[in-house]
């Protein structure tokens, strides 16, 4: 079983979920969004992690530069 298997799970929703795995293990989405949106988008690029639709949308308003998430 790889990482994608063990940590895959619905379209998180909360901005306070917790990253389970990586450099930021313990932070939550809000962080990430704020402090390294360049670590969540390229999470969000390689499958890790996925972001409902609404989060996603204010993400790329945050950010304008991320674009194929």
């Amino acid at each position: 079983m790889n990482y994608k298997e063990i940590y895959r799970r619905p379209p998180i929703t909360d901005r306070e979920w917790v990253m389970p795995f990586g450099k930021h293990k313990g932070q939550t989405i809000a962080y990430l969004m704020d402090a390294d949106p360049q670590y969540l988008a390229w999470c969000i690029d390689r499958d890790m992690i996925e972001l409902d639709h609404i989060l996603l949308d204010e993400f790329e308003q945050m950010n304008p530069w991320m674009i194929d998430a």
